[in-house]
């Protein structure tokens, strides 16, 4: 009976086994995915004349992954843009399986895009539907220098920032130093589209967009108007860039776009940059796994043997919670919402490599659920929310099968 359990948990999820070989491409995740052109030596970005172009299709719960290459660091281009009237999400994971990036609708429309600098490496980017259901999109991978797929949503942000056009001042006159909470500024994105701000000195700092109901974009462009860099989704629907390399003295300017309410307000801030700022920014937000010895907050659970079951009360932050497994298996996650929450949970390995995400089971049911095959180990469970809203109880059940004949414990 378990065993039979188990088969339809495969056949049903397309499970994929985490105990990974140190040869398997973005630990694991790539294992299934296609080279964006063609195989692995015809799919290096760095050296590409012109964008790769995929088309993916994906059935309910299922990811599109595509693989390709940097050969020498590069400023690279992903977009996803569905065909079938969806809404794509994409992330993007590096040689070890660690999540760079993620993107809802940077794109055009219920497109995704994103734009960064990739080191010299092997990288799977990982097509999905926002809604849990089967996908179809048109998937490029190119260099911040070719052509991209579509002309997107960015030309009023441009305007704005252009040279010689209003915007709001930041701060009254050259910002000589940043502290503590910095500066902020808020606003609808209808009323106030762009700040200029200029520094005195360089200057390290993170630049955040806060407004979960608009669901804002962040730009920043230099004083002559060329872009430095974008972000959408860093923080859950919030945004942030980060600049730990000092930016010059000089002038700047914030543009902004809303994907959902232009007239919510957003929470525009630069703070000063520091590590220990950013680390615990991506633990609150459940981006990336605090390291054992930690000070962030982690519910220990203990071994997972047979099934644990545990109510959390889920506020802006995410809760984290850590167990061992005894035994390899297969291990089914749930995340039921207990009142008016949409939850979302992510495992990670003891390394803090992701190794699966999930937002909505499927189509009209926000509750989150996980099923993969796993190693003996210890691992982490981010559980977060897609909306905020106030403080609600989240139930969590953690279940570990065993193949037929073997005990539970062992």
């Amino acid at each position: 009976m378990v065993l039979r359990l188990m088969i339809s948990l495969v056949a049903i999820f397309g499970l994929a086994s985490v105990a990974a070989a140190q040869d398997q491409i973005c630990g694991g995740i790539g294992d299934d995915g296609a080279w964006a052109g063609g195989d692995a030596e015809t799919s290096d970005i760095a050296t590409a004349s012109a964008p790769f172009d995929v088309s993916g299709v994906s059935a309910r719960g299922e990811n599109i992954v595509t693989l390709f290459a940097v050969s020498e660091t590069a400023q690279v281009r992903l977009e996803a843009q569905p065909t079938d009237g969806g809404d794509t999400v994409i992330e993007l994971f590096g040689d070890a399986g660690a999540r760079i990036l993620t993107d809802d609708d940077s794109g055009e429309g219920a497109g995704s895009m994103a734009e960064t600098e990739l080191a010299p490496g092997t990288y799977c980017l990982v097509t999905s539907s926002y809604s849990g259901a089967g996908q179809t999109a048109d998937i490029r991978v190119g260099l911040t220098s070719h052509e991209p797929m579509r002309p997107g949503t960015e030309t009023s942000v441009s305007q704005a920032c252009a040279p010689g056009a209003e915007a709001a001042d930041l701060h009254d006159g050259p910002i000589a130093g940043l502290s503590g909470e910095g500066l902020s500024a808020t606003a609808s994105v209808r009323q106030t589209p762009a700040y200029r701000f200029t520094l005195a000195e360089p200057m390290a700092m993170t630049i955040y967009a806060e407004g979960t109901p608009a669901d804002p974009v962040l730009h920043l462009f230099d004083g002559d108007g060329a872009l430095l860099g974008e972000n959408d989704d860093a923080d859950g629907r919030n945004a942030r860039l980060d600049f730990p390399a000092a930016l010059p003295a000089g002038d700047y300017c914030i543009g902004l776009r809303a994907l959902s309410d232009e007239n919510a307000p957003v929470r525009v801030s630069l703070v000063p940059h520091s590590v220990e700022a950013v680390l615990s920014r991506l633990y609150a937000t459940g981006k990336a796994a605090p390291p054992p010895g930690s000070d962030h907050p982690v519910m220990a659970l203990g071994a997972a043997d047979g099934r644990l079951i545990e109510d959390v009360v889920l506020d802006k932050d995410a809760v984290w919670l850590r167990f061992s497994v005894p035994a390899s298996g297969m291990m089914v996650i749930e995340a039921v919402a207990l009142g008016d929450i949409d939850p979302a949970i992510t495992l990670f390995d003891e390394l803090g490599r992701t190794i699966m995400h999930n937002d909505d089971v499927g189509q009209g049911n926000t509750d989150s659920l996980i099923a993969t095959r796993i190693a003996t180990g210890d691992y982490l469970l981010a559980v977060t929310r897609i909306e905020d809203g106030v403080a609600t109880p989240v139930r969590l059940a953690i279940e570990r099968f065993v193949p037929a004949g073997k005990s539970i414990d062992r």
